[in-house]
């Protein structure tokens, strides 16, 4: 499986969910409110200096998710 595969699937569990959030009339979380919250500390405080590469490369290594998905998340948060 590529990360292509992957992210096709991604996309369809994302397109299914909201589905399934509409259909049941649950409102859908804010989910950048989620993502803030499951930020340490220390990603924020480099993030709001401004060394985005070094808040990436903290989630990295405090997650272990790949440097893909740690640079997609440092991007979704909205700090400052």
């Amino acid at each position: 499986m590529t990360s292509n595969d992957v992210y096709e699937r991604l996309r369809a569990l994302e397109q299914l969910v909201d589905h399934l959030y509409r259909q049941t009339g649950v409102p859908m979380p804010d989910l950048r409110a989620l993502a803030q919250a499951r930020a340490s500390d220390r990603v924020r405080e480099l993030l709001l200096s401004g060394n985005k590469l070094a808040a990436v490369k903290a989630y990295h290594e405090e997650t272990g998710v790949d440097l893909a998905a740690a640079r997609k998340f440092v991007d979704s948060l909205q700090i400052g």
